[in-house]
C-alpha cells in the first residue's frame, strides 16, 4: 500500500504556495479601467451601434446586448473590451434577462481583476424588482444556486452568504417552501468554513514569522483537511499542531499501517475524532470512510458488520465537495451559460419542422459536439477528479439532448466504455491504477452510470488493459496474481478484480 507521506517543510512550502499561485492568475487578468477610460469607451460603442441603440424593443435591445457580448469576447483592446461586457451585463439588467446579465458578469470575471461570483451577485439584486412572474423567479433561483456554488469554490464566502439570502428571497417568491427552508442551514454551515478559512488565511500569515508555531500549523491543516480534503499537506501540519486530539490521529494516520489491527484503530481514531467535533463531523469522517474502505476487504464475522455499519453511518452525514479537478478542466467543462443554450437549442430542434427542423437540428448538433470536443481535449492528461469531472459534463450534455427528444443515451457513456481502459493502461504504476479504479468505482456510486454487471466488465477490462501495456513487469502468471491480489487490498469491491484472476488462473475441471 502506497502512501504519500509529505515531509513537514514541504507540506508548508506548499501550503503557502497557494496564495501566491492565485496571486500569479490575478496578474494574468487586467485591471478595471478608471471612469474616464470607460466614459469615452461607451462613446465610441454607441457611436459604432447607433442604429442598434436606437431600437428600443425589448427583442431589439437583447439582441444589441448578446452582439456586445460576443464582441467583448474576441476584442483585445482592454477598456473597450471591459465596457462592452459592463453594456452588455447593464442592458440584461434592465431587461430581466438573466442569461445575458450572467453571461457578461461571469466573463468580467474571467478576463479582469473582479469578482465573478460578486458581479452576478450585484446583477441579481438589481434584477430582483423586475421578477414579477413565477418562470422569472425560478431563472432567479437557478441564478443564485450556481452564484452560492461558484462563491464557496472561490472561498468568497460573504458573497456565498449574501447570495444564499437572494436564494431564500427568489424562492419564496417562487412559493418554494423546500429550498427556501434550507437556506438557514445552508448559512450555519458555510459561517463555519468562513471562520475556519479566516484562521487559515491567519495561520498562513503566523507561519511565515514562526514556522514552528503550533497553533497555526493546526489552523491551517484543520482546514485543508476538512474543507479542502487534501489530507496529505494537512495531516503533515495537524501532526505538529496544539490540537493533542487532531495530533494523535494524524500521527497514527501518517504511520501508513498495513496490519489489519493497526488500520482498524487509524479508522476508529478519525471516527470517534468526527463523532465528537459535531461541527466538521461529516468532514472528518471522509477519513475515516477512506481507511474502514481499505480494512472491508481483509474483514469477516463481527468486524464486517461494525465496518459496514459505519460506512453506512458516514455515508449520510458526508458532505457534497467540488471535485479537486485542474484549471484545464474547468476551463474545458461547460459554463451554465452554455448548458442552457443547449437547452435553448435542444428545444428548437424539437419544436421545428421542415427546412427550420433541419437547420435547427443541424445547429445544434455543431454546438454539441464543440462542447465535447472541449472535454475530449486532454481528456487522459489529467488525475482521476479530472476525468470523472469531464465523463459528468458529458453525461449532463446528453441527459438534456435525451431529455428534450433530440438524443438519446442509450447506457453509451462514451467516455466511461470507450476511454477509461486507455485511461488506466496510461497508469503509471499498480497504486496509480488503484486509484484509479476506487475513483471509477466512487464515481459510479454517485452518479449510477452503469449496472453492476457492466461496471465489473470495466474494471475487468481496465486491468487487462494495465497489464498489457506493462507486460514486461506481469509477464508471469504470478505476477498478474499478485496484481489482483494488490487491487483487491486496496479495497476495490468489483467483481471484475475476481474475474481478472479467473482469466489468470482457471479453475481446473473436476476429476472425474
Amino acid at each position: 500500500m502506497r502512501r504519500h507521506v509529505w515531509m513537514m517543510t514541504a507540506a508548508l512550502a506548499l501550503c503557502l504556495s497557494g496564495p501566491a499561485m492565485n496571486a500569479r492568475a490575478q496578474e494574468d487578468k487586467s485591471a478595471e479601467p478608471n471612469a474616464g477610460e470607460q466614459e469615452k469607451a461607451l462613446k465610441l460603442i454607441h457611436e459604432v451601434y447607433k442604429d442598434d441603440y436606437q431600437k428600443r424593443g425589448p427583442d431589439e435591445r437583447r439582441k444589441l446586448g448578446a452582439r456586445l457580448l460576443e464582441e467583448a469576447k474576441t476584442t483585445k483592446e482592454t477598456t473597450t473590451q471591459y465596457t462592452l461586457l459592463k453594456e452588455a451585463r447593464n442592458i440584461g439588467m434592465q431587461l430581466g434577462d438573466f442569461e445575458l446579465a450572467m453571461g457578461a458578469s461571469e466573463w468580467m470575471g474571467k478576463l479582469f481583476t473582479l469578482s465573478g461570483p460578486d458581479q452576478k451577485l450585484k446583477a441579481l439584486d438589481k434584477m430582483k424588482p423586475l421578477m414579477k412572474t413565477p418562470e422569472a423567479n425560478q431563472a432567479g433561483i437557478e441564478a443564485a444556486q450556481i452564484i452560492v456554488e461558484q462563491a464557496i469554490e472561490a472561498e468568497e464566502f460573504t458573497v456565498a452568504l449574501q447570495a444564499l439570502d437572494q436564494l431564500k428571497t427568489y424562492a419564496s417568491a417562487a412559493k418554494n417552501i423546500q429550498i427556501a427552508s434550507t437556506v438557514e442551514a445552508k448559512k450555519a454551515e458555510l459561517q463555519i468554513q468562513a471562520t475556519a478559512f479566516n484562521e487559515y488565511k491567519n495561520g498562513l500569515e503566523r507561519l511565515k514569522i514562526d514556522p514552528n508555531a503550533a497553533q497555526a500549523k493546526y489552523q491551517v491543516g484543520l482546514y485543508l483537511c476538512v474543507f479542502r480534503q487534501d489530507w496529505d499537506k494537512g495531516l503533515a501540519l495537524t501532526s505538529a499542531g496544539a490540537d493533542s486530539a487532531w495530533m494523535a490521529a494524524s500521527k497514527a494516520d501518517l504511520t501508513a499501517p498495513v496490519q489489519l489491527t493497526d488500520m482498524m484503530k487509524v479508522a476508529d481514531g478519525w471516527f470517534d475524532l468526527g463523532a465528537s467535533r459535531s461541527a466538521f463531523r461529516g468532514r472528518i469522517w471522509v477519513r475515516a470512510e477512506f481507511w474502514y474502505t481499505l480494512v472491508l476487504p481483509m474483514c469477516d464475522g463481527v468486524l464486517k458488520a461494525k465496518v459496514e455499519k459505519r460506512l453506512e453511518q458516514i455515508g449520510k452525514e458526508r458532505p457534497v465537495t467540488l471535485a479537486n479537478v485542474s484549471d484545464a478542466t474547468k476551463k474545458a467543462l461547460p459554463t451554465e451559460a452554455e448548458m442552457r443554450k443547449l437547452k435553448e437549442l435542444s428545444a428548437a430542434a424539437r419544436s421545428s419542422t421542415g427546412t427550420a427542423a433541419k437547420k435547427a437540428m443541424d445547429e445544434l448538433n455543431k454546438y454539441q459536439q464543440g462542447l465535447l470536443k472541449r472535454l475530449e481535449k486532454e481528456l487522459l492528461d489529467g488525475k482521476e477528479t479530472d476525468f470523472f469531472a469531464r465523463c459528468k459534463a458529458e453525461i449532463q450534455i446528453r441527459k438534456i439532448l435525451e431529455a428534450s427528444g433530440v438524443g438519446s443515451i442509450n447506457n453509451n457513456y462514451s467516455y466511461l466504455h470507450n476511454r477509461f481502459n486507455q485511461f488506466a493502461g496510461m497508469a503509471r504504476s499498480k497504486d496509480e491504477l488503484a486509484d484509479r479504479l476506487l475513483s471509477l468505482e466512487r464515481y459510479n456510486q454517485q452518479e449510477k452510470a452503469m449496472d453492476t454487471k457492466t461496471m465489473d466488465a470495466l474494471v475487468l477490462n481496465a486491468i487487462k488493459q494495465f497489464a498489457i501495456a506493462n507486460q514486461s513487469t506481469y509477464v508471469t502468471p504470478k505476477a498478474r496474481l499478485e496484481l489482483a491480489a494488490f487491487m483487491k487490498d486496496r479495497g476495490i469491491t468489483s467483481k471484475g478484480v475476481d474475474q481478472y484472476k479467473a482469466i489468470v488462473e482457471p479453475v481446473p475441471p473436476p476429476k472425474g
